[in-house]
């Protein structure tokens, strides 16, 4: 205690300190030391306590606590463990956050507000435990950040670890509907930029709703959660022209391999997705490779999609083709084993397409195909 105390920084009075509480802070100054070292002795005494109704926050903890949240003791450092280890208040007082949360996160421009914000922020997005509560009582931190979120300098998410961890956070309380993420939502898409509503699509598209018995995994809640984002962020962005470029659009390409549902039904989405495909090579690889995958089972959806990328990719950059050739071979192979004698239109354009632009000669292969069925 007393280390933190001699050593911890005041709740911001200069731009130095205030940008001093960053990813590394804690772990290179005496007073993040100490002040980690406080949460961790709680949670240990915490952890030892015999049973649930026994368990509760050591009382010289609790006054420490509201001497910070009241008067900044521990400074800008234990405001930071504050957030990092704040799950372990709540385990010793489930109703600890909720009661401060406004001065967790304090309204100002001031200084010390300001750096206390920061502070606790760049904390409690380095922590690798969430819960509902304290989702729904950090409203206020989740909608300022947002608004943050287009500027060019940042007053909060400055490091990129920072800006994933807090997309993620919107992820889960969206994803398991806690109170109030549906109005963070509508803000995140209407002020996020496109880049980083790109990690929204990433980050829903791996993971997953907890059933209510806490056995495993709600398969097709997520799924619906997902269509319904999937379904709407398509027709907001069917404005953007064609070959305009989204990030964010590109990377639903990720989730075709995965789809638990006839490809069929998700193929307007992947055409609004080639339509904008970015310069990333990520997207198309991962719809190739959804292509390969169900061109067999699927062979007229997966024989339109190809085409169409193909039209795309053809008409743009060339260097796609050196790494995706090998792709295409396996997308249009599958298609082949499954297709009729009537898919062949579709891959015939495709063959001529790759053979015009110098690219590959598959005719043998559009020979072959159809042959093994009947239409």
């Amino acid at each position: 205690m007393r280390i933190l105390e001699t050593f911890a920084q005041p709740l911001g009075t200069d731009q130095e300190q205030e940008e001093s509480i960053d990813l590394h802070h804690q772990l290179n100054h005496a007073g993040g030391i100490a002040a980690d070292a406080v949460m961790r002795v709680a949670w240990q005494q915490i952890y030892l306590s015999r049973d649930d109704e026994e368990r509760r926050l050591p009382n010289e903890l609790e006054d420490r606590l509201d001497n910070a949240v009241e008067h900044g003791w521990g400074g800008l450092e234990f405001r930071h463990a504050l957030g990092e280890f704040g799950f372990i208040v709540q385990w010793g007082d489930p109703t600890w956050l909720s009661r401060n949360a406004s001065r967790l996160w304090p309204i100002g421009d001031d200084p010390a507000s300001l750096s206390t914000r920061r502070a606790f922020l760049t904390g409690y997005l380095q922590q690798r435990q969430w819960s509902k509560s304290a989702l729904a009582a950090l409203f206020s931190l989740y909608f300022d950040v947002i608004q943050d979120l287009p500027l060019d300098r940042r007053l909060y998410l400055a490091a990129k670890p920072l800006v994933e961890a807090f997309v993620h956070h919107l992820v889960l309380g969206w994803l398991n509907d806690v109170e109030g993420f549906d109005v963070l939502l509508d803000e995140f898409v209407a002020k996020a930029p496109d880049d980083i509503r790109t990690q929204f699509v990433r980050i829903l598209g791996r993971q997953y709703i907890v059933t209510a018995e806490q056995d495993g995994l709600d398969n097709d809640a997520t799924l619906r959660k997902r269509e319904d984002y999937w379904t709407r962020r398509v027709a907001e962005l069917r404005s953007l022209p064609i070959a305009v470029p989204s990030e964010e659009l590109s990377a639903f390409c990720s989730w075709a391999a995965r789809y638990p549902g006839h490809l069929r039904h998700i193929e307007p989405r992947l055409e609004a997705s080639i339509n904008h495909l970015s310069a990333s090579q990520r997207a198309v690889w991962h719809l190739l490779k959804g292509l390969a995958e169900r061109g067999e089972a699927e062979p007229l959806s997966a024989a339109r999609l190809l085409e169409k990328l193909v039209d795309r990719l053809v008409g743009g950059d060339q260097s796609y083709w050196g790494w995706h050739n090998g792709q295409i071979e396996e997308a249009i192979d599958a298609i082949c084993r499954g297709a009729l004698p009537s898919h062949r239109t579709h891959l015939r354009r495709i063959v001529n397409r790759l053979l015009q632009s110098g690219t590959a000669d598959f005719s043998e292969k559009l020979a072959r195909c159809g042959a093994k069925r009947s239409g």
